[in-house]
């Protein structure tokens, strides 16, 4: 289970690696363009007005795109140590679950369940869209 959870993880990293590089160019050319504007503030080219009117923008958008690349990004450096905790942590979901509140469930459910669980009333069923990827492996695994 270990192995291929670290193999998924990498896999994961991969992807999320192809799709920050838009990200990140057009980081490069938002703070070109901040620099721009400062450049011909300093040079009297523009007035204060529009420098902190398009200089708060470019600045809200930089935060943003900051934000997006920290969340689409993890450190592989200690994944295996990660790997061993998410195992760990796993194994303990159904004493957790059946000695957690309210909350606890909860948070449970969104963790393995990230788009929700819905009730299927035509098949009287539950029906997830997409299960974290730890989950689906150890499922997959039963069959073995």
């Amino acid at each position: 289970i270990k192995t291929l959870f670290l193999e998924t993880c990498i896999e994961i990293q991969a992807e999320n690696f192809q799709n920050t590089a838009p990200l990140e160019a057009q980081l490069t050319k938002i703070e070109f363009d901040l620099q721009t504007i400062e450049k011909r503030f300093v040079l009297g080219e523009i007035t204060q007005e529009l420098f902190s009117k398009y200089s708060e923008q470019f600045l809200k958008e930089v935060f943003k795109i900051k934000k997006e690349l920290r969340h689409s990004t993890f450190n592989l450096s200690n994944l295996e140590k990660a790997v061993d905790k998410a195992i760990e942590y796993a194994l303990q979901l159904p004493v957790l679950r059946e000695n957690g509140g309210l909350v606890e469930k909860r948070r449970i459910q969104k963790m393995v369940f990230p788009n929700g669980i819905v009730y299927d009333f035509k098949n009287s069923t539950y029906r997830t869209q997409r299960e974290m990827d730890y989950f689906h492996i150890s499922h997959c695994l039963k069959w073995f």
